[in-house]
């Protein structure tokens, strides 16, 4: 629950919210949409920094820009794989071998992520 939501039908109690003719006493648990908002925020900050204080960050070399192939952190955001970098912590392979690569931006906007996945099963 974001506090820019708050006030609009995509939060309980906004207007225009679809739930209120089936939940017409509705009560956030915690008293309020403020207090929800709190309390997730607080969660997402805990969350957050359990992860954090895990996975150590790629070391940023700060070179002068002219030739960054020795800085780690520049060589991530370029490198095919990114499994040397520990502040990674998603991302996909794809190869050129089992052609996983030219379609998944196709089938994500037009044949929807649950296809997808079963695409990505076939592929491994």
């Amino acid at each position: 629950m974001e506090k820019y939501h708050k006030g609009t039908a995509f939060v309980p109690g906004g207007p225009g919210w679809p739930g209120a003719d089936k939940n017409i006493s509705y009560q956030y648990p915690s008293g309020s949409i403020d207090n929800e908002i709190n309390y997730f925020l607080d969660q997402a900050m805990s969350s957050s920094s359990t992860v954090a204080d895990a996975v150590a960050l790629v070391n940023n070399a700060k070179d002068d820009g002219y030739n960054s192939s020795k800085n780690p952190y520049f060589m991530m955001f370029g490198d095919p794989s990114l499994t040397k970098y520990s502040e990674v912590l998603l991302w996909k392979s794809y190869s050129f071998v089992i052609r996983n690569h030219e379609y998944v931006n196709h089938f994500l906007n037009y044949v929807g992520e649950v296809e997808m996945l079963d695409i990505q099963k076939v592929c491994k």
